[in-house]
């Protein structure tokens, strides 16, 4: 999961930070979090990278809400938590079609209920899409779910095979696993994550992925003949 918390107060956002990286820690999900002062900053470098932003309304310049507003012209899809000290001032999230809300102070039983939806939520986008975006230092790429032979880990970077080159990006496998739709790609591997659609054969060893032979391990190649099965079946349904 990859957040970004919008908000000038240092103190709430670190605290706020806190607070997403343990929930997530208990339910054994990486999470990555992103702390931005200015709200220009933030929209100056958006690439399409986070899941989730979380938006205060009461900063200095461009408020939370204008903020939200130019956020959402740009992506129309990412969910936004609006922020507030204020509780009468929540409402104005839902001029941007906010999915949750949080006012300040907050208990940590609200701060659970709130992240319990948004993780819904999250999910529910991750289901209707059916692209990756890839960001590197110098752009974000969108590669269609279609076009994704497979990704293999390599040190800290995982190197994306598509069908308009290789991309290497910083990450991990785990990190791209939960990023991927588990009907359409499994591990044959710890190293290796397939598009199930572009497997032939499945041998002893190896699977053939188009044209790549990729090395199955004895501890994964049932669960990936399981999924490869059910990925056949579902076609045919």
């Amino acid at each position: 999961m990859k957040f970004a918390i919008v908000d000038d107060e240092k103190l709430e956002s670190e605290e706020l930070k806190k607070n997403l990286e343990e929930y997530f820690q208990t339910r054994d999900t990486e999470c990555h979090v992103a702390l931005f002062s200015d709200v220009l900053f933030f929209l100056s470098d958006y690439r399409f990278q986070f899941d989730c932003v979380f938006m205060d309304n009461d900063m200095p310049g461009l408020n939370g809400i204008a903020g939200s507003k130019k956020l959402r012209s740009m992506d129309p899809n990412v969910p936004i938590v609006f922020v507030t000290k204020m509780e009468r001032y929540a409402a104005d999230g839902y001029e941007v079609n906010a999915v949750e809300y949080l006012v300040k102070p907050y208990s940590i039983e609200g701060f659970h209920r709130m992240i319990a939806h948004v993780e819904k939520v999250i999910q529910m986008n991750r289901k209707k899409q059916d692209f990756l975006i890839l960001t590197t230092q110098d752009a974000s790429i969108k590669i269609p779910y279609s076009s994704l032979y497979y990704a293999e880990v390599e040190k800290h970077n995982v190197i994306y095979h598509t069908e308009y080159g290789t991309y290497s990006v910083r990450g991990s496998m785990a990190a791209t696993k939960a990023m991927l739709p588990n009907d359409l790609f499994a591990l044959c591997n710890s190293g290796y994550l397939v598009n199930l659609a572009y497997v032939t054969f499945i041998g002893q060893n190896y699977v053939q992925v188009g044209t790549e032979k990729l090395g199955v391990s004895r501890a994964k190649k049932k669960a990936f003949i399981e999924a490869m099965h059910r990925f056949v079946e579902g076609e045919n349904v």
